[in-house]
């Protein structure tokens, strides 16, 4: 099934990001090696939306609708179990590399982290999809009671609610809200999956075109901001819900669906679909010391943000294809 390839698109442009984000962070900016990190950064944002629309289009089919308790005993399960391992695991990771560089954490830092939703960089979407599930049998019964044209509207303007809410806060320096809210912005991706799963529109051609032209712009606007405003402004570019992000993860996600339709056949890349959470989960430990080793040897950006990118895919989907194979151990992923 196309979306099983797509899901194993966005976990590698998922490390593609972490990859690229410290180099634009701690760069300088309008550098040859920032612009490396910046270029490849903007044409991985796609990913994470990637990710909230799948999701949508499989729980919001009207053959996945069931009771609420029932979906909650199957999905909760899979989540929170994954969520509270590795909050815990990687608490404990953070203070093993603190320790090994003398500046060890403290447990009120490790209580804000949790708190926050943030126990490490990545984990934070675990934090947003956990509410998200949590209203999905209502969103599944809204989705069934109105007309297709109504929920396109609606989820039109939910998309400029968000992007209006995301361009203020950044402006603003406003901090995000606490987690169990950040799943708000990110519904107009959840049930746009759903409509572009059941549309039967062609994709038009243009859609490459757009996906070009937003990760230019998502480029342009990160060095721009950066340049004028400072870093933090400039990861606006670079927000899940911006401007040029938005577009961008739905064209890529229509493509995805039209390249489907005119070749059916399922591709090798599928069958890697079931290691993707425990990709995504796993694959900072492995960056983490790939960052040390390029501070250790300098190497141009270009060439070590793919290097290491695939290398931490690599290994991640290595250790998910063994702890998937572990009795009780394959729980967590």
């Amino acid at each position: 099934m196309w979306l099983n390839t797509l899901r194993v698109l966005a976990v590698v442009a998922v490390i593609v990001v972490h990859a690229a984000s410290g180099v634009v962070v701690f760069s300088p900016v309008g550098t040859s090696g920032w612009w490396a990190g910046n270029a490849l950064n903007s044409a991985a944002r796609w990913c994470v939306p990637v990710f909230v629309m799948i999701s949508g289009g499989l729980l919001l089919a009207p053959e996945k609708h069931q009771g609420a308790r029932s979906f909650y005993a199957k999905r909760m399960d899979r989540i929170l179990i994954p969520l509270v391992f590795w909050s815990l695991f990687y608490l404990g990771w953070s203070v093993l590399r603190a320790s090994a560089k003398g500046e060890p954490i403290g447990a009120a830092d490790l209580v804000a982290r949790l708190a926050s939703g943030r126990p490490y960089y990545h984990l934070w979407y675990l934090y947003m999809l956990t509410p998200l599930y949590l209203v999905t049998p209502l969103v599944q019964r809204v989705a069934a009671a109105l007309s297709e044209r109504t929920l396109w509207i609606l989820t039109a303007v939910g998309f400029i609610l968000s992007a209006v809410y995301t361009g203020i806060r950044f402006a603003y320096e406003i901090p995000q809200a606490a987690f169990p809210f950040w799943f708000l912005p990110y519904l107009p991706y959840f049930v746009a999956g759903h409509l572009l799963v059941s549309a039967d529109r062609p994709p038009s051609r243009a859609l490459q075109a757009v996906v070009l032209a937003t990760t230019a712009l998502t480029a342009a606007g990160c060095f721009a901001l950066a340049q004028a405003y400072g870093i933090y402004t400039g990861l606006y570019a670079y927000d899940y819900l911006s401007l040029t992000v938005i577009p961008m993860s739905i064209s890529v996600f229509v493509l995805a669906k039209g390249r489907a339709s005119t070749d059916p056949r399922p591709s090798r890349l599928s069958r890697l679909a079931p290691l993707t959470l425990g990709i995504y989960l796993i694959h900072p430990v492995f960056l983490g010391p790939l960052n040390s080793v390029r501070a250790a040897f300098p190497v141009t950006p270009w060439v070590w943000i793919p290097l290491a990118s695939a290398a931490a895919f690599l290994a991640a989907t290595a250790t998910a294809v063994a702890i998937q194979a572990t009795p009780y151990a394959r729980r967590v992923i």
